[in-house]
């Protein structure tokens, strides 16, 4: 939900390589909550609509893309039934975008979400 709304409202939604986003944020708890609620509401639609049409969905983050391109393509491959042959490495330019605030936004977030919750 940070990395949503740091994305949607500055305008950083990959890093390749780039020191700062676009657009500055100023950075709203309300925000991310809102983002939060939305990721559970997609996932949960998601959810439903794999289980309608009896499909297993591969769970795969971006995070874990990001640090291992070729076992991801792997992970892909095998989960739909394809063989890999020749591929040894994959090349991606993306990266996680994360940075010193990163950890003290989410701080915040959470500590947020457990106070609505209680």
């Amino acid at each position: 939900a940070v990395s949503w709304h740091r994305a949607h409202d500055g305008g950083w939604w990959i890093r390749t390589g780039a020191s700062a986003p676009p657009r500055p944020i100023e950075f709203s708890v309300e925000r991310v909550l809102w983002f939060y609620d939305e990721i559970l509401r997609r996932e949960a639609l998601w959810s439903e609509f794999f289980a309608a049409q009896g499909v297993k969905p591969l769970p795969l983050t971006y995070e874990q893309v990001c640090a291992g391109p070729l076992a991801a393509v792997r992970a892909i491959a095998n989960h739909v039934g394809v063989e890999l042959h020749g591929v040894d490495q994959v090349h991606s330019p993306l990266h996680i975008v994360r940075d010193e605030q990163t950890a003290a936004l989410v701080q915040l977030a959470a500590q947020a979400l457990q106070a609505r919750s209680q």
